[in-house]
């Protein structure tokens, strides 16, 4: 292991709620939540492990993979690649 990062995550989402006769946004169903844990990284960049610090968390996560050529998600990529290298942390 070469670094371990802290990361927060925020997330906001709303439950479903029962049809009525209230005027919309009568009643708030949505809630954020923080979570946080530790990313263990070896010296190529990679994540190899790490830990909840969050009490609350879920019990599984998972990810849609993104089209690349989408949005920004390719120039993050480029940022973030850049960002590990100047800290001598390869990817």
């Amino acid at each position: 292991m070469v670094a371990v990062k802290t990361v927060r995550t925020e997330m906001s989402y709303r439950l479903e709620n029962q049809q009525d006769w209230d005027k919309v946004g009568a009643k708030d169903f949505s809630f954020t939540i923080e979570y946080r844990y530790r990313l263990e990284i070896n010296i190529h960049g990679e994540i190899i492990g790490g830990s909840w610090i969050s009490t609350d968390h879920p019990d599984f996560l998972w990810a849609k993979d993104l089209d690349p050529s989408r949005g920004l998600v390719g120039e993050i990529d480029t940022i973030l690649g850049a960002r590990l290298k100047s800290r001598g942390i390869a990817r």
